[in-house]
């Protein structure tokens, strides 16, 4: 019997009857080949160069890998960079749509014989023949110890301009439009009565919320600093009519930069609509409200080159300032 190092009931919570999860999908694929030590066979995902001359990417909370021998040098120290001697991978949501395809999966890494399992989201933009020409993968770095609690923005967005809603359907889209309006209350109206929210960072730390009570104090947090503090620019949508993978930068408004120290930082996101449209979960993986986790050496000097982008955030109206006092 396995023994296992942490709670981790996200397969549990999130896997269905019925799901439909393609083995050679090239993110699930690439994933399992490094867990099996194999970096030949995660490398073979890749062609020399992407479509139009660009090398490969692989950009994951360890840093960036360009070319194939750099995803390589990374596949081959995968295992070592959890201290693990093998580990497992168990698939739990896949979802394609618009050349893209995501797989949120639980991989559980070996240490001294008892095993870590960590949620992971990997993202590939897809080549025909199995390949991918970029993969992008996502975890809590409290997950995984030796991590660090900033993921630098993979996109370069349009800083002053949030997504345009119309790439966004139904209680897909109005999330997003209640999120940067701060309506709260229509927010609420979003979500399933069975709605589920979390599972990416640690359960004994952030366990997951399953009523409306539990929800609303969450939002009020999050809505606390969006959009005065920071915004969530969305750059990629993956959205199969069910499951909605959302990959974004949260950018970070001059006041935020200013008053509270905020930082430019990746991150991405599932939702899924339940059989009445409305959203029966979400799960979000990022480093928000982690900041003072970073060393502060590297984050003065984030901020410092964050300065270089203005960003001033159009407010509701009301703009609700008495509310930017709880932002740190």
């Amino acid at each position: 019997m396995l023994k296992y190092k942490n709670k981790c009931t996200f397969a549990e919570q999130y896997g269905r009857a019925g799901r439909i999860i393609n083995a050679n999908s090239p993110e699930l694929a690439f994933i399992s080949a490094m867990s099996r030590d194999d970096a030949d066979a995660a490398a073979s995902m890749f062609h020399e160069t992407k479509l139009f001359g660009a090398p490969p990417v692989v950009d994951a909370p360890h840093g960036r890998f360009t070319g194939r021998k750099a995803i390589k040098e990374f596949a081959e120290g995968w295992l070592g960079s959890f201290r693990a001697s093998n580990a497992f991978v168990v698939p739990v949501v896949q979802t394609t749509a618009g050349g893209r395809s995501a797989t949120e999966m639980v991989v559980g890494f070996n240490i001294g014989g008892e095993y870590l399992r960590i949620p992971m989201i990997a993202v590939a933009d897809l080549r025909n023949g199995g390949h991918a020409d970029e993969i992008r993968i996502y975890f809590h770095y409290l997950m995984a110890p030796g991590f660090k609690a900033y993921r630098p923005p993979i996109y370069q967005p349009s800083f002053n301009i949030h997504g345009e809603y119309s790439l966004l359907t139904g209680s897909f889209g109005e999330y997003y439009r209640c999120l940067h309006e701060r309506d709260l209350d229509s927010m609420l109206a979003v979500f399933n009565k069975d709605i589920c929210y979390g599972g990416y960072a640690p359960e004994e730390t952030h366990p997951l919320r399953k009523n409306y009570a539990t929800i609303r104090e969450e939002y009020e947090r999050i809505m606390s600093r969006v959009p005065a503090v920071e915004t969530v620019r969305f750059e990629t949508v993956i959205d199969d009519g069910i499951t909605g993978i959302i990959e974004w930068t949260l950018v970070v408004t001059d006041l935020g930069r200013k008053k509270y120290d905020r930082v430019y930082q990746a991150g991405i996101a599932a939702y899924e609509r339940g059989p009445d449209e409305k959203l029966i979960s979400v799960r979000i993986c990022d480093y928000m409200d982690h900041e003072d986790d970073i060393d502060p050496e590297l984050r003065s000097k984030i901020v410092a080159e964050n300065a270089k982008y203005e960003f001033l955030a159009k407010l509701p109206t009301p703009a609700a300032e008495g509310l930017l006092t709880q932002a740190k």
